[in-house]
């Protein structure tokens, strides 16, 4: 038994989820809560560790299978909602799908945040570098940014 894919496990004990994104037990009780995790969880012990199963990632097992645990992979909310678990609003797909499910103000204002962390002097230096011809590659790796959308809105609205 590979323990590391929860979702398995959790089906094999009886743990089932509605199409509306209710999980139960195998005694057919509502389970699961958020405690100070931004997403819905159940949990339960293998060889005395406490095992944590998120909700939206029992609802893509059950709509995809073993596809959910493929390199690459992640489990999407198609609108955007972490706690919308209905079969209807899961997904699965790349972390860049994943960010376009954010709406384009969230993106944007979360790129606007990302980039207050450079000064003015150094957003001048990455826009001096794009316009003598650095590729995007080229300057998220010079300046240690992760983000293509952080530096496009570093070179065009800053």
């Amino acid at each position: 038994m590979d323990y590391s894919k929860f979702e398995i496990v959790a089906k094999e004990r009886g743990y089932t989820i509605t199409p509306d994104g209710i999980v139960y037990n195998k005694h057919n009780k509502s389970v699961g809560t958020s405690g100070k995790s931004k997403y819905k969880y159940f949990s339960f012990r293998i060889e005395g560790k406490i095992i944590k199963v998120y909700f939206h990632r029992f609802q893509a097992y059950s709509k995809f299978g073993e596809k959910i645990y493929n390199d690459n992979i992640v489990v999407r909310h198609l609108d955007g909602n972490l706690l919308n678990n209905s079969i209807s609003n899961i997904d699965i797909g790349t972390s860049s799908d994943n960010m376009m499910d954010i709406s384009e103000k969230v993106r944007q204002e979360k790129s606007s945040n990302a980039n207050k962390k450079y000064s003015d002097d150094t957003v001048l230096k990455i826009q001096m570098d794009r316009q003598n011809g650095m590729s995007y590659k080229e300057l998220m790796y010079k300046y240690n940014i992760s983000s293509k959308g952080t530096l496009n809105y570093i070179i065009n609205n800053r």
